[in-house]
Protein backbone atom coordinates (compact mmCIF):
# COMPACT_ATOMS: atom_id res chain seq x y z
CA UNK A 1 0.00 0.00 0.00
CA UNK A 2 1.24 3.45 -1.06
CA UNK A 3 1.08 6.11 1.58
CA UNK A 4 1.06 10.28 0.90
CA UNK A 5 2.37 12.27 3.84
CA UNK A 6 2.22 15.97 3.49
CA UNK A 7 4.34 18.13 5.01
CA UNK A 8 4.06 22.14 5.09
CA UNK A 9 6.52 24.17 4.37
CA UNK A 10 7.07 27.76 6.17
CA UNK A 11 10.26 27.81 7.43
CA UNK A 12 13.68 26.06 6.42
CA UNK A 13 13.17 24.41 10.07
CA UNK A 14 10.12 22.50 8.61
CA UNK A 15 12.75 20.08 6.41
CA UNK A 16 13.37 18.05 10.02
CA UNK A 17 10.03 16.89 9.18
CA UNK A 18 11.13 15.07 6.46
CA UNK A 19 13.03 12.51 9.49
CA UNK A 20 9.41 11.75 10.74
CA UNK A 21 8.42 9.70 7.85
CA UNK A 22 11.30 8.83 6.10
CA UNK A 23 13.56 6.15 7.30
CA UNK A 24 16.78 6.45 8.60
CA UNK A 25 18.62 4.34 5.91
CA UNK A 26 17.35 7.15 3.17
CA UNK A 27 17.58 10.74 4.83
CA UNK A 28 19.87 11.95 6.94
CA UNK A 29 21.26 15.57 7.70
CA UNK A 30 23.18 16.11 4.85
CA UNK A 31 20.48 15.16 2.27
CA UNK A 32 17.86 17.63 4.59
CA UNK A 33 20.68 20.27 4.29
CA UNK A 34 20.91 20.20 0.89
CA UNK A 35 17.10 19.71 0.14
CA UNK A 36 16.59 23.06 2.26
CA UNK A 37 19.56 24.88 0.89
CA UNK A 38 18.65 24.36 -2.90
CA UNK A 39 14.77 24.08 -2.78
CA UNK A 40 14.42 26.48 0.59
CA UNK A 41 11.35 28.56 0.05
CA UNK A 42 10.55 28.17 -3.23
CA UNK A 43 8.28 25.41 -2.11
CA UNK A 44 5.18 25.19 0.36
CA UNK A 45 4.48 22.11 0.31
CA UNK A 46 6.18 18.38 -0.02
CA UNK A 47 4.47 14.93 -0.62
CA UNK A 48 5.99 12.10 0.45
CA UNK A 49 5.54 9.05 -1.24
CA UNK A 50 6.24 5.38 0.64
CA UNK A 51 7.59 3.28 -0.52
CA UNK A 52 8.29 3.61 -4.11
CA UNK A 53 9.76 1.21 -6.74
CA UNK A 54 12.62 3.11 -8.33
CA UNK A 55 13.61 1.62 -11.42
CA UNK A 56 16.84 2.94 -11.63
CA UNK A 57 17.90 1.86 -8.27
CA UNK A 58 16.55 -1.34 -8.87
CA UNK A 59 18.92 -1.77 -11.73
CA UNK A 60 21.79 -0.96 -9.27
CA UNK A 61 20.44 -2.88 -6.67
CA UNK A 62 20.54 -6.57 -8.25
CA UNK A 63 23.88 -5.70 -10.08
CA UNK A 64 25.38 -5.01 -6.67
CA UNK A 65 23.71 -4.77 -3.27
CA UNK A 66 21.69 -7.99 -3.45
CA UNK A 67 24.76 -9.67 -3.40
CA UNK A 68 26.54 -8.12 -0.27
CA UNK A 69 26.53 -9.64 3.26
CA UNK A 70 24.78 -6.73 4.13
CA UNK A 71 20.58 -6.47 3.71
CA UNK A 72 19.94 -3.28 1.59
CA UNK A 73 15.93 -2.07 1.50
CA UNK A 74 14.95 -2.19 -2.42
CA UNK A 75 12.14 0.48 -1.72
CA UNK A 76 13.16 3.99 -2.03
CA UNK A 77 11.10 7.27 -1.13
CA UNK A 78 9.80 10.14 -3.03
CA UNK A 79 9.45 13.72 -1.74
CA UNK A 80 7.13 15.58 -4.74
CA UNK A 81 7.82 19.36 -4.72
CA UNK A 82 4.44 22.27 -4.49
CA UNK A 83 3.93 25.41 -4.15
CA UNK A 84 0.04 26.10 -3.75
CA UNK A 85 -1.14 23.57 -6.51
CA UNK A 86 1.58 24.01 -8.84
CA UNK A 87 3.86 20.81 -9.42
CA UNK A 88 7.74 21.23 -9.87
CA UNK A 89 8.33 16.89 -9.89
CA UNK A 90 10.04 15.14 -7.41
CA UNK A 91 13.14 13.97 -5.29
CA UNK A 92 14.06 10.23 -4.77
CA UNK A 93 15.95 9.10 -1.81
CA UNK A 94 17.26 5.89 -1.69
CA UNK A 95 18.95 3.88 0.86
CA UNK A 96 22.62 3.78 -0.30
CA UNK A 97 25.38 4.69 2.27
CA UNK A 98 27.19 7.78 0.92
CA UNK A 99 24.82 9.60 -1.63
CA UNK A 100 21.26 8.86 -0.90
CA UNK A 101 19.58 11.18 -3.36
CA UNK A 102 18.80 9.42 -6.74
CA UNK A 103 16.47 9.52 -10.21
CA UNK A 104 15.35 13.35 -9.76
CA UNK A 105 12.83 15.40 -11.99
CA UNK A 106 12.77 18.80 -10.98
CA UNK A 107 11.38 21.35 -13.24
CA UNK A 108 14.50 24.15 -13.70
CA UNK A 109 12.09 27.19 -13.25
CA UNK A 110 12.31 26.57 -9.40
CA UNK A 111 16.00 26.61 -9.52
CA UNK A 112 17.09 29.24 -12.16
CA UNK A 113 16.08 32.97 -10.89
CA UNK A 114 16.81 34.13 -14.19
CA UNK A 115 16.58 33.91 -18.15
CA UNK A 116 18.11 31.34 -19.44
CA UNK A 117 18.11 28.95 -22.31
CA UNK A 118 18.64 25.42 -21.68
CA UNK A 119 17.28 21.80 -22.77
CA UNK A 120 14.45 20.09 -20.99
CA UNK A 121 12.39 16.46 -22.09
CA UNK A 122 9.10 15.74 -21.04
CA UNK A 123 9.33 13.54 -18.47
CA UNK A 124 6.96 11.29 -16.15
CA UNK A 125 5.47 11.60 -13.05
CA UNK A 126 3.41 9.03 -11.73
CA UNK A 127 1.95 9.69 -8.64
CA UNK A 128 -1.33 7.22 -7.38
CA UNK A 129 -2.30 6.22 -10.70
CA UNK A 130 -1.98 9.60 -12.05
CA UNK A 131 0.22 10.96 -14.92
CA UNK A 132 2.21 14.13 -14.53
CA UNK A 133 4.50 15.62 -17.07
CA UNK A 134 7.76 17.23 -15.68
CA UNK A 135 10.00 19.94 -18.17
CA UNK A 136 13.03 18.41 -16.33
CA UNK A 137 16.38 17.28 -17.44
CA UNK A 138 17.01 14.30 -15.43
CA UNK A 139 19.71 14.19 -12.69
CA UNK A 140 20.94 12.09 -9.41
CA UNK A 141 23.92 11.78 -7.30
CA UNK A 142 25.96 8.57 -8.38
CA UNK A 143 26.09 6.12 -5.67
CA UNK A 144 30.02 5.60 -5.20
CA UNK A 145 30.79 1.80 -4.79
CA UNK A 146 28.96 1.23 -8.19
CA UNK A 147 28.73 4.30 -10.34
CA UNK A 148 30.86 7.70 -11.32
CA UNK A 149 30.24 10.96 -12.21
CA UNK A 150 30.96 10.00 -16.10
CA UNK A 151 28.08 6.98 -15.76
CA UNK A 152 25.82 9.44 -14.20
CA UNK A 153 26.56 12.06 -16.61
CA UNK A 154 26.00 9.00 -19.24
CA UNK A 155 22.71 8.24 -17.69
CA UNK A 156 21.29 11.87 -18.08
CA UNK A 157 22.40 12.46 -21.83
CA UNK A 158 20.67 8.75 -22.71
CA UNK A 159 17.35 9.53 -20.48
CA UNK A 160 17.00 13.15 -22.21
CA UNK A 161 16.91 11.56 -25.81
CA UNK A 162 14.71 8.82 -25.23
CA UNK A 163 12.22 11.17 -23.80
CA UNK A 164 12.75 13.26 -26.44
CA UNK A 165 13.00 12.02 -29.53
CA UNK A 166 11.40 8.49 -29.76
CA UNK A 167 13.70 6.98 -31.95
CA UNK A 168 16.01 6.36 -28.73
CA UNK A 169 16.22 3.47 -26.63
CA UNK A 170 15.68 4.32 -22.74
CA UNK A 171 18.34 3.13 -20.28
CA UNK A 172 18.63 2.68 -16.65
CA UNK A 173 21.72 3.68 -14.39
CA UNK A 174 22.62 -0.21 -14.02
CA UNK A 175 22.15 -0.33 -18.26
CA UNK A 176 24.86 2.47 -18.60
CA UNK A 177 27.46 0.05 -15.91
CA UNK A 178 26.92 -3.25 -17.62
CA UNK A 179 27.38 -1.96 -20.83
CA UNK A 180 30.63 -0.13 -20.93
CA UNK A 181 33.32 -1.54 -22.29
CA UNK A 182 36.16 -2.35 -20.26
CA UNK A 183 39.60 -4.16 -20.85
CA UNK A 184 40.16 -6.45 -18.08
CA UNK A 185 39.31 -4.60 -15.44
CA UNK A 186 36.07 -4.64 -12.81
CA UNK A 187 33.24 -2.61 -13.37
CA UNK A 188 32.52 -2.57 -9.29
CA UNK A 189 33.54 -1.05 -7.38
CA UNK A 190 33.82 1.45 -10.42
CA UNK A 191 36.71 3.85 -11.01
CA UNK A 192 35.64 6.07 -13.52
CA UNK A 193 35.34 6.12 -17.26
CA UNK A 194 37.93 7.48 -20.09
CA UNK A 195 36.10 9.57 -22.96
CA UNK A 196 36.49 6.96 -25.16
CA UNK A 197 34.51 4.10 -22.77
CA UNK A 198 32.21 7.00 -23.02
CA UNK A 199 31.94 7.30 -26.40
CA UNK A 200 31.73 3.75 -27.05
CA UNK A 201 28.66 3.17 -24.65
CA UNK A 202 26.73 6.64 -26.91
CA UNK A 203 27.69 4.79 -30.05
CA UNK A 204 26.01 1.79 -28.50
CA UNK A 205 23.09 3.49 -28.39
CA UNK A 206 22.94 4.90 -31.97
CA UNK A 207 25.25 8.33 -31.78
CA UNK A 208 27.83 9.24 -33.86
CA UNK A 209 29.89 10.77 -31.19
CA UNK A 210 32.52 13.34 -31.46
CA UNK A 211 35.38 13.98 -28.91
CA UNK A 212 37.09 17.58 -28.81
CA UNK A 213 39.97 18.47 -26.75
CA UNK A 214 41.16 21.61 -25.77
CA UNK A 215 42.02 23.78 -28.41
CA UNK A 216 41.70 28.04 -29.41
CA UNK A 217 37.49 27.25 -30.18
CA UNK A 218 36.65 24.98 -27.45
CA UNK A 219 34.55 27.83 -25.57
CA UNK A 220 32.49 28.85 -29.15
CA UNK A 221 32.33 24.84 -30.14
CA UNK A 222 30.43 24.01 -26.76
CA UNK A 223 27.83 27.78 -26.91
CA UNK A 224 27.06 26.35 -30.46
CA UNK A 225 26.31 22.62 -29.71
CA UNK A 226 24.55 23.59 -27.27
CA UNK A 227 22.39 25.81 -29.26
CA UNK A 228 22.14 23.26 -31.56
CA UNK A 229 20.00 21.27 -28.69
CA UNK A 230 22.69 18.60 -28.03
CA UNK A 231 23.71 18.06 -24.22
CA UNK A 232 27.42 17.83 -23.99
CA UNK A 233 29.71 15.26 -21.41
CA UNK A 234 32.10 17.61 -20.02
CA UNK A 235 35.60 16.40 -18.67
CA UNK A 236 36.68 19.30 -16.02
CA UNK A 237 40.26 19.50 -14.32
CA UNK A 238 39.57 19.48 -10.91
CA UNK A 239 41.85 21.63 -8.23
CA UNK A 240 43.73 18.06 -7.16
CA UNK A 241 44.31 17.05 -11.03
CA UNK A 242 41.08 15.17 -11.20
CA UNK A 243 38.87 14.68 -13.91
CA UNK A 244 35.59 15.35 -13.10
CA UNK A 245 32.35 14.36 -15.79
CA UNK A 246 29.47 17.44 -15.64
CA UNK A 247 26.83 17.36 -18.31
CA UNK A 248 26.25 20.64 -20.59
CA UNK A 249 22.75 21.38 -20.63
CA UNK A 250 22.23 24.98 -21.68
CA UNK A 251 23.45 28.16 -20.97
CA UNK A 252 22.95 32.00 -19.32
CA UNK A 253 21.15 34.99 -20.19
CA UNK A 254 22.11 36.59 -23.30
CA UNK A 255 23.69 40.19 -23.04
CA UNK A 256 21.62 42.85 -24.71
CA UNK A 257 23.79 45.65 -26.48
CA UNK A 258 22.83 47.84 -29.32
CA UNK A 259 24.78 47.24 -32.00
CA UNK A 260 26.78 50.69 -32.28
CA UNK A 261 27.75 50.17 -28.60
CA UNK A 262 29.66 47.39 -29.57
CA UNK A 263 33.19 47.56 -29.49
CA UNK A 264 36.32 45.21 -29.28
CA UNK A 265 36.67 45.80 -25.18
CA UNK A 266 34.39 42.27 -24.29
CA UNK A 267 33.23 41.55 -27.91
CA UNK A 268 36.73 40.79 -30.48
CA UNK A 269 36.65 40.60 -33.78
CA UNK A 270 37.47 37.15 -35.52
CA UNK A 271 40.42 36.86 -37.25
CA UNK A 272 41.18 35.53 -40.76
CA UNK A 273 43.55 32.38 -40.05
CA UNK A 274 45.40 33.03 -44.16
CA UNK A 275 45.86 36.51 -43.01
CA UNK A 276 45.63 36.77 -39.33
CA UNK A 277 43.63 40.00 -40.06
CA UNK A 278 40.87 40.81 -38.12
CA UNK A 279 37.71 40.44 -39.72
CA UNK A 280 34.32 42.33 -38.88
CA UNK A 281 32.91 39.53 -37.24
CA UNK A 282 31.91 38.87 -33.92
CA UNK A 283 30.39 35.38 -32.93
CA UNK A 284 27.22 35.25 -30.86
CA UNK A 285 28.70 33.16 -28.65
CA UNK A 286 30.86 36.70 -27.39
CA UNK A 287 27.01 37.72 -26.24
CA UNK A 288 26.98 34.77 -23.12
CA UNK A 289 28.75 34.97 -20.43
CA UNK A 290 27.57 31.60 -18.89
CA UNK A 291 26.76 27.79 -19.42
CA UNK A 292 24.36 25.35 -17.26
CA UNK A 293 25.56 22.30 -16.20
CA UNK A 294 24.36 19.01 -14.00
CA UNK A 295 27.34 18.25 -11.80
CA UNK A 296 26.32 15.20 -9.44
CA UNK A 297 28.40 16.85 -6.38
CA UNK A 298 25.74 19.73 -6.63
CA UNK A 299 22.11 20.47 -7.49
CA UNK A 300 21.14 20.51 -10.66
CA UNK A 301 21.29 23.50 -12.96
CA UNK A 302 24.11 24.75 -11.53
CA UNK A 303 25.76 28.17 -13.55
CA UNK A 304 29.33 28.38 -14.71
CA UNK A 305 31.17 31.39 -15.79
CA UNK A 306 33.10 31.92 -18.87
CA UNK A 307 35.78 33.76 -16.56
CA UNK A 308 36.44 35.38 -13.13
CA UNK A 309 35.46 38.40 -14.87
CA UNK A 310 32.26 37.14 -16.03
CA UNK A 311 31.82 36.06 -12.49
CA UNK A 312 32.42 39.44 -11.28
CA UNK A 313 29.86 40.86 -13.34
CA UNK A 314 26.72 38.55 -11.62
CA UNK A 315 25.64 38.63 -8.28
CA UNK A 316 24.74 35.05 -8.18
CA UNK A 317 26.84 32.53 -5.52
CA UNK A 318 29.55 30.67 -7.27
CA UNK A 319 29.27 27.33 -6.57
CA UNK A 320 31.36 25.33 -8.84
CA UNK A 321 35.04 25.66 -8.51
CA UNK A 322 35.34 25.54 -11.91
CA UNK A 323 35.36 28.07 -14.87
CA UNK A 324 34.29 27.33 -18.89
CA UNK A 325 38.03 27.58 -19.78
CA UNK A 326 38.53 24.56 -17.27
CA UNK A 327 36.86 22.26 -19.40
CA UNK A 328 39.47 21.09 -21.28
CA UNK A 329 37.54 18.11 -23.19
CA UNK A 330 34.13 17.65 -24.26
CA UNK A 331 31.98 14.43 -25.66
CA UNK A 332 29.26 15.32 -28.32
CA UNK A 333 26.22 12.73 -28.93
CA UNK A 334 25.66 14.03 -32.58
CA UNK A 335 22.70 12.41 -34.79
CA UNK A 336 24.26 9.69 -37.01
CA UNK A 337 23.08 11.81 -40.12
CA UNK A 338 25.09 14.65 -39.13
CA UNK A 339 28.32 14.37 -41.05
CA UNK A 340 29.72 18.25 -40.57
CA UNK A 341 31.38 19.33 -37.75
CA UNK A 342 31.96 22.99 -35.86
CA UNK A 343 35.53 23.66 -36.87
CA UNK A 344 35.07 22.86 -40.68
CA UNK A 345 31.24 25.21 -41.03
CA UNK A 346 33.23 28.30 -39.08
CA UNK A 347 36.25 28.22 -41.16
CA UNK A 348 33.92 27.82 -44.31
CA UNK A 349 32.14 30.55 -43.17
CA UNK A 350 34.48 33.34 -42.25
CA UNK A 351 36.47 32.44 -45.62
CA UNK A 352 33.59 33.08 -47.64
CA UNK A 353 32.60 36.08 -45.86
CA UNK A 354 36.26 38.02 -45.40
CA UNK A 355 36.34 37.17 -49.12
CA UNK A 356 33.89 39.29 -50.07
CA UNK A 357 32.18 36.16 -51.65
CA UNK A 358 28.64 37.33 -50.25
CA UNK A 359 26.80 40.03 -50.82
CA UNK A 360 27.59 43.04 -49.19
CA UNK A 361 26.39 43.07 -45.21
CA UNK A 362 26.27 45.90 -42.53
CA UNK A 363 29.29 45.87 -40.27
CA UNK A 364 29.51 44.43 -37.68
CA UNK A 365 28.71 41.21 -38.35
CA UNK A 366 27.09 39.13 -36.30
CA UNK A 367 27.55 35.10 -36.70
CA UNK A 368 25.88 32.67 -35.06
CA UNK A 369 26.20 28.87 -36.18
CA UNK A 370 23.67 25.92 -34.67
CA UNK A 371 22.39 22.54 -36.55
CA UNK A 372 18.86 22.31 -37.26
CA UNK A 373 16.61 19.60 -39.22
CA UNK A 374 16.42 20.65 -42.77
CA UNK A 375 12.60 20.15 -42.02
CA UNK A 376 12.75 22.75 -39.20
CA UNK A 377 14.81 25.18 -41.53
CA UNK A 378 11.67 24.89 -44.11
CA UNK A 379 8.91 25.27 -42.26
CA UNK A 380 10.53 28.19 -40.47
CA UNK A 381 11.25 29.64 -43.94
CA UNK A 382 7.50 29.17 -45.14
CA UNK A 383 6.45 31.25 -42.52
CA UNK A 384 8.69 34.50 -43.32
CA UNK A 385 7.76 37.14 -44.66
CA UNK A 386 11.04 36.68 -47.57
CA UNK A 387 11.42 37.09 -51.28
CA UNK A 388 9.00 34.59 -53.13
CA UNK A 389 11.21 33.30 -55.38
CA UNK A 390 14.01 32.95 -52.92
CA UNK A 391 11.43 31.16 -49.96
CA UNK A 392 10.36 28.90 -53.71
CA UNK A 393 14.19 27.86 -54.45
CA UNK A 394 15.26 27.69 -50.49
CA UNK A 395 11.53 25.04 -49.87
CA UNK A 396 12.32 22.86 -52.85
CA UNK A 397 16.23 22.44 -52.60
CA UNK A 398 17.55 19.12 -51.94
CA UNK A 399 18.80 18.97 -48.97
CA UNK A 400 21.00 16.98 -45.82
CA UNK A 401 18.44 15.67 -42.82
CA UNK A 402 20.83 17.95 -40.81
CA UNK A 403 21.81 21.30 -42.02
CA UNK A 404 24.13 23.78 -40.06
Amino acid sequence: MIILNSIKIQSLNDYQKLKNGISGSHIDNVVIDEISHYIGLKCNKLIIENPYSDRDFLSTYYIHYARKFKKFDKRSYRIHLFRDDLYFGFITLRPTCKRKIGRSYINPSLLIPMKSYLMTAPLKANIVGQDIMIDAFPWMHQEPDVTSCSHVALWEVLRYFSNKHSRYSDANIGDVVEKIQLNHERKIPSKGLRCEQISDLLTQYGFSTLIRRGSENIENEIFTYIESGLPLIGVVKTKKDDAHAVTIIGHGPICEIEIEKINDTFYERVKYKKSNQKTDIILSTKFIDSIIVNDDNLFPYRMVYKDIKALERTSEKYEPQYIIQGINTFIIPLYENMKITYNEVYNRSISLIHEGNLPDLPSPKILRFFITSSNSFKKEISNRGICSKLRKIMLTLDMPKFIW
